[in-house]
């Protein structure tokens, strides 16, 4: 009886069965516990009227209890409506419903910008709940978790406020888990080289000055032109100077450059080809020193990530 109580607790998470194959088990169990019935007593009487026999007895306890704990384990929570819809098939007793748990928005593979937060969504259905739980298990193989707030419309969500490396996630509620999601990181976009050419005004009689390899900053007489050449991580779609004038802010665009010609020797883009394609590597940006002020540089890539650069860069008028 115990091992067709199994069957039932299989059988009872999938409703497109139908009822009738339940009924058929259920029978089954009964007239399979009513012979062993039968055989234990038979049994025990054939072998002396005056003794009883209890050996066959008590490997059939045995038996059930090692197959109702397997039941159980299969069961759980919905052992008892299980084994109550068996033993009382034509009573009116609510199905156990399983907690179902879906990861909201990311299927099972998704791409976040390195060193940005990821929030994660959770939506759970059937069986209530008090509470989820984020899982999650990085490159070391170690598992962490952190657990999620409900919100008003009643799903659950969580912030990991920096993600570096790939990690695989999961949610838990009640007793159900959600199908695993993959979270791959993309190359966040940076600057990785700066050149300027210093062209000064003709009234100085100064030749222009050509450096490779600039901090960035910018210094030189008022009305020197100053021309930018940068150089990216990855494509990018557009790179800007964001700055401030006279108490205004001031944003001054920049071009890609074609041929870099031997500033971009040797160098190529290190950048997985999904993350790679369309944009240009290389830009160029004239600004004209007439005050001093700071500026920062924004830019987007052809994935649609922008960033503006964390550092901070000065001009200096002289």
């Amino acid at each position: 009886m115990a091992v067709v109580l199994i069957a039932m607790a299989w059988l009872d998470q999938f409703a497109h069965l139908g009822r009738s194959l339940r009924w058929v088990l259920a029978i089954a169990a009964l007239v399979l516990a009513a012979l062993l019935a039968i055989r234990i007593v038979y049994y025990s009487r054939a072998v002396n009227e005056s003794e009883v026999n209890w050996k066959p007895t008590i490997v059939s306890i045995a038996i059930t209890i090692v197959l109702g704990g397997a039941y159980a384990s299969v069961t759980q929570a919905g052992a008892v409506t299980h084994l109550s819809r068996v033993v009382m098939p034509g009573a009116n007793i609510r199905p156990f419903m399983h907690t179902q748990v879906d990861i909201v928005g990311m299927g099972q593979r998704y791409f976040v910008m390195e060193g940005s937060p990821l929030t994660i969504k959770a939506r759970t259905d059937g069986r209530p709940v008090d509470g989820a739980v984020l899982k999650w298990t990085g490159d070391d193989g170690k598992q962490q978790q952190l657990s999620m707030e409900r919100s008003d419309e009643g799903d659950y969500a969580c912030t990991l406020p920096k993600v570096d490396k790939p990690l695989t996630v999961f949610v838990s509620a009640g007793d159900g888990y959600s199908e695993p999601v993959e979270i791959g990181i993309d190359v966040r976009p940076k600057i990785e080289a700066i050149g300027v050419t210093y062209r000064y005004p003709k009234d100085l009689g100064k030749d222009e000055v050509k450096i490779k390899n600039s901090d960035g900053n910018l210094t030189g007489p008022k009305g020197t032109t100053a021309i930018l050449r940068f150089r990216s991580n990855k494509h990018l779609e557009f790179l800007a100077l964001n700055m401030e004038q006279d108490g205004k802010p001031v944003t001054i665009g920049s071009e890609p450059i074609k041929d870099p010609g031997p500033w971009a020797d040797k160098y190529k883009c290190p950048c997985p080809l999904h993350q790679d394609t369309g944009g240009n590597l290389f830009w160029t940006a004239r600004v004209r020193l007439d005050k001093s002020c700071d500026y920062r540089i924004r830019i987007g890539d052809a994935q649609g990530y922008q960033v503006i650069e964390p550092a901070t860069y000065h001009i200096t008028v002289n």
